[in-house]
């Protein structure tokens, strides 16, 4: 079995950076989609537009404020490591946040 390539002091090339690459970019591409169906699902239709856009907005804001404090935690920590701790705590917070959405009961006819 060929060794992995390296390209810096702790990170090798392989047949997993590449399978990953294509896997964030599939869920990448569906969140927008699976967003409307988990509002409707979790809130219903009477605030729909209000509930998406908020959360389109806040999901904006939250990737310009990413792209912004990573390099300044590298600037003042001279590791990236806080600030991607920061970023794993906040995914794990909003793992948990949405296990605990509940679905709206249907109404029946």
């Amino acid at each position: 079995m060929p060794r992995p390539r390296r390209v810096g002091p702790y990170a090798a090339v392989g047949s997993l950076v590449f399978l990953s690459a294509i896997l964030i970019g599939m869920v990448y591409g569906a969140e927008f989609d699976v967003l409307s169906y988990i509002i409707k699902r979790s809130f219903g239709l009477a605030a729909f537009g209000r509930i998406y856009g908020t959360i389109f907005a806040v999901f904006q804001l939250g990737a310009a404020l990413g792209a912004t404090l990573l390099p300044l935690s590298r600037a003042q920590f001279q590791s990236y490591a806080p600030g991607l701790t920061a970023y794993a705590v906040a995914l794990a917070v909003s793992g948990v946040l949405f296990v605990l959405l509940k679905e709206q009961p249907r109404e029946t006819q």
